[in-house]
């Protein structure tokens, strides 16, 4: 399968399959979702994947991670579903090395009332001393105060390689020898990635 960054995606995947927890930062247009779907296949097959994607429930740290259960199988919890950390305490009991992916982490809303408190950060944070377990936060920004022990790494910008790689992978209409063109003028946009889902906005 190709991957729009190579060289990074396999990165990453290695350390987080050695159990690091890590805060990967891009703005919008970047391909970060792509990012994630490269990294699966780059992650060990015995490996446990488990992602929630926080826009779709800014307001429940209740329904995340009864997502997050569900996906691990672990079925036999009761209507107090807990803490953060009680899922991270049910996760060891499973043979497999676990990944956790939270994405859009910065699109909760911070507060008692939707679960996303201190206590939740707290467990965020002390993931990285779990046995078997490792971490990925992904977000718009560095918040340096919500995860203040894990590790950042920025997304790096796409070059005209691999932009270039990518527009020869989807084959799109028109004149190949114009695509050396609009890779360069891609990779020197704002949102690179959204571009090119975009054709008709194309020098």
């Amino acid at each position: 399968m190709h991957k729009l960054r190579p060289a990074f995606t396999e990165d990453l995947a290695a350390r987080l399959a050695e159990g690091a927890c890590i805060n990967l930062v891009s703005p919008h247009g970047q391909g970060r979702r792509r990012t994630l779907a490269d990294l699966y296949g780059c992650l060990p097959s015995s490996m446990q994947v488990l992602q929630a994607n926080l826009r779709h429930y800014p307001q429940s740290l209740a329904a995340m991670l009864a997502d997050l259960y569900s996906q691990a199988g672990l079925t036999d919890v009761g209507p107090d579903i807990g803490g953060f950390d009680d899922l991270l305490d049910r996760l060891p009991e499973r043979r497999h090395a676990t990944l956790i992916i939270l994405h859009n982490l910065d699109e909760l809303e911070f507060g008692e009332a939707s679960g996303y408190d201190a206590a939740f950060f707290a467990a965020l944070n002390a993931t990285r001393g779990r046995d078997g377990l490792s971490l990925l936060c992904v977000t718009g920004r560095v918040h340096g105060a919500w995860l203040p022990d894990i590790g950042t790494v920025m997304l790096p910008p796409l070059t005209v390689d691999e932009i270039l790689a990518e527009l020869r992978r989807r084959q799109p209409p028109g004149d190949a020898g114009a695509w050396p063109g609009i890779a360069a003028w891609m990779a020197a946009q704002p949102a690179p990635y959204t571009l090119l889902e975009q054709p008709e906005d194309w020098p």
